[in-house]
């Protein structure tokens, strides 16, 4: 049984884009003595954000499924529609801590989610159950997650960081929080939705394998991406 870890990529996935693979692909790059997987866990029912114009569940784990498909290391878990009511982090992770007990998980947050941890249900406490890989954001810096960092745990320590130009804290608990500097593609979900609503073209944002499925469910697209909501995902 290997040691290697599971890095956690939780999202709506409205629709899965080119940025969430390079992301993961990032990781895997950066980080092989620490992960050899990634899984991708579409939220089922996401409690802080608008359900108006999010896709049904079924199918964006199969766009999910059908974009990960070339890269064996990269996964998709449907866990989260298995459990009624809303779809809490906290939850998931300590079901993968349940199925996985001789692995290290690495749940990965953005820089700006990071700050809103006291907002998630048991946010704080998260890193009970995972490692956190915080990663830059354009509009982020190694200061915010230093700042964010003392605030919610005051006994975290820095330490040498796990690439350069990044840095990490170490809790009382053992586990470790790492601000990860990696290559970023400026491409969201929201963007996309406006470019296929608009019939802009959407190469190069999506991967190529997702493109029939945007065919084969437009219906369901426009009548639900066209109502206006406030889900400004990624």
């Amino acid at each position: 049984m290997t040691s290697q870890g599971i890095a956690l990529l939780g999202g709506t996935f409205n629709p899965p884009h080119i940025g969430h693979l390079r992301l993961a692909l990032e990781l895997l790059n950066h980080l092989p003595e620490h992960i050899s997987d990634v899984d991708f866990i579409p939220c089922a029912h996401p409690p802080h954000k608008s359900l108006t114009n999010l896709l049904p569940f079924e199918l964006r784990a199969a766009m999910l499924e059908k974009a990960l498909e070339p890269f064996p290391h990269l996964h998709c878990n449907r866990m989260e529609s298995e459990r009624q009511g809303f779809s809490y982090t906290w939850d998931t992770l300590n079901i993968y801590r349940e199925r996985h007990p001789d692995r290290p998980l690495y749940f990965i947050l953005g820089n700006e989610d990071y700050t809103q941890l006291p907002s998630w249900y048991h946010g704080a406490e998260l890193l009970q159950l995972a490692h956190f890989l915080i990663v830059q954001r354009a509009d982020t810096s190694i200061e915010m997650f230093k700042k964010t960092t003392l605030h919610l745990y005051p006994k975290a320590l820095f330490t040498p960081p796990l690439l350069p130009n990044g840095l990490s804290a170490l809790l009382p608990n053992g586990h470790t929080i790492h601000y990860l500097p990696l290559p970023r593609l400026d491409i969201s979900a929201s963007l996309i939705r406006e470019h296929w609503l608009h019939a802009r073209n959407i190469n190069f944002l999506v991967p190529d394998a997702i493109l029939p499925l945007f065919k084969q469910h437009e219906t369901t697209l426009y009548r639900l991406w066209s109502q206006s909501t406030g889900l400004g995902d990624d």
